[in-house]
């Protein structure tokens, strides 16, 4: 039967576009229409059947046999990892799912697999995120570096939008922050300040691409480069397209800020490549928030929550439109750096645990037991994983250090109280010792002496 389809799509699809005549057409139980720009909390829709209800004349719903033949053989195909809050094996995902409240987990129960130990490691996010951060916190009242703080996340990471920081940290931030506001958009008040500049140099290859549809394969294919816990999916069918977003996660952990954050990014992008008049259908899975006022200022068009996905619903045809004034030339030369940065090995244990120690050494709480948290391991696990690569933590640690000083001493006129700081040590006293234990003179000493002679710090 028409209304049993075993997959459902949670959209109306465009129903704000529709006409009251065409609207009729459907099943009052399956769609109700509502005015434009409105938000709603409404029961699945069969794809299948609103495809037949947007295109009368074409499609015969009596002729539709049981494969229901073409394009609509596979209309609802369009979501169908994303029934019932699980997605399919062969999703990149597969395993995750969220709860009506925006938390993800690992449908599979329990930790991680050790088999699966290297998907364990910490995803790490560019601190360009972070960007308008402190003037919205600030705006509600809060404090951004006591938050950034709390949440484990150095402040250095507000100078520089391509320092690394770890994808829990941001999590932890936005949910603090919202919380400490008392605001449940939180994540789109950060979404509505964004452009494509915050891509770095995926931006720049996005606004390069002919169509808009290259620009979202491209965007698809390198945001681990710019957010390595988060995936992007395109599917098509029926003259519809489903941007969906997906955020990976360890264990059961609120996600709905960094998501509404991301779909809202998504959003804004699309939007500035295909033009403001553009309204497509949102959809999340966690709860409606008490206010809608966000969600329809940013959006504008139709935006529904409950539904077994986020992200983007949108006409296929939408995605064909060609970019004013994209450069073919500026495009390879983006995709050929970009290429080299996804080519970079970066999945050693080491290569993480270092990322996590000099993202974290200022603090002075730069621990084995936290960083093998943030790992998702214990402390034991990290050391043995480490003396497989024949490493420990305290070299990683020390050369952490040494790299720090080496490149501050002799090439700025910061006061060893502050070097001292940044290389984790509790006062300059300890930081004096480490220095004349490693490089056999004081840190004073070698300073002048590197600045006579020209000469760099021994390593």
């Amino acid at each position: 039967m028409l209304g049993q389809a075993d997959w459902r799509i949670g959209m109306d699809m465009q129903a704000a576009e529709l006409s009251a005549e065409r609207l009729v057409a459907l099943d009052a139980h399956l769609l109700v229409a509502e005015e434009d720009h409105e938000i709603v909390h409404q029961r699945p829709v069969d794809l299948v059947e609103l495809l037949v209800a947007q295109r009368p004349g074409e499609v015969d719903p009596g002729n539709l046999g049981a494969d229901r033949g073409g394009e609509l053989a596979n209309a609802n195909r369009l979501i169908g990892h994303v029934s019932s809050g699980h997605f399919s094996e062969d999703s990149p995902a597969a395993g995750q799912a969220f709860d009506n409240r925006g938390h993800g987990f690992d449908s599979s129960g329990g930790t991680p697999d050790p088999a699966c130990r290297d998907r364990a490691l910490t995803d790490f996010i560019r601190s360009a995120c972070l960007t308008s951060y402190p003037e919205l916190a600030r705006s509600l009242g809060l404090d951004p570096l006591r938050l950034l703080k709390e949440a484990g996340i150095d402040r250095r990471c507000l100078d520089d939008p391509d320092v690394k920081v770890p994808a829990g940290g941001l999590r932890r931030l936005l949910e603090n922050s919202a919380r400490a506001a008392d605001v449940e958009d939180f994540g789109l008040r950060l979404a509505e300040t964004r452009s494509l500049s915050i891509l770095g140099p995926i931006g720049l290859l996005v606004r390069e691409e002919p169509t808009v549809r290259d620009a979202l394969l491209s965007l698809m294919r390198y945001i681990p480069l710019h957010n390595e816990s988060l995936d992007l999916r395109l599917e098509e069918s029926g003259g519809l397209a489903l941007a969906i977003v997906e955020i990976r996660v360890p264990r059961p952990v609120p996600l709905r800020q960094g998501t509404e954050l991301s779909v809202g990014v998504l959003y804004r992008v699309l939007q500035s490549l295909i033009g403001l008049h553009w309204r497509p259908s949102v959809a999340f899975i966690h709860e409606a928030p008490r206010r809608g006022d966000m969600h329809r200022r940013l959006f504008g068009g139709r935006v529904e929550f409950g539904r077994d996905f986020n992200g983007i619903v949108c006409e296929s045809r939408d995605l064909d439109r060609r970019i004013p004034a994209a450069d073919p030339a500026l495009a390879r030369y983006a995709r050929q750096h970009l290429d080299a940065l996804l080519a970079r090995p970066n999945t050693r244990l080491s290569d993480k645990t270092r990322e996590l120690i000099s993202l974290q050494l200022a603090t002075g709480r730069c621990t084995a037991d936290l960083v093998a948290g943030q790992l998702n391991m214990n402390r034991r696990l990290l050391h043995r994983r480490l003396a497989e690569e024949g490493l420990t933590f305290s070299d990683i640690l020390e050369g952490v250090r040494a790299g720090i000083v080496t490149r501050t001493l002799s090439n700025t006129d910061r006061p060893l109280s502050a070097l001292a700081d940044m290389a984790g040590f509790s006062s300059l006293s300890a930081f004096s010792r480490w220095f004349r234990d490693r490089f056999g003179a004081a840190p004073s000493a070698w300073r002048s002496n590197a600045r006579v002679q020209g000469r760099p710090l021994p390593g």
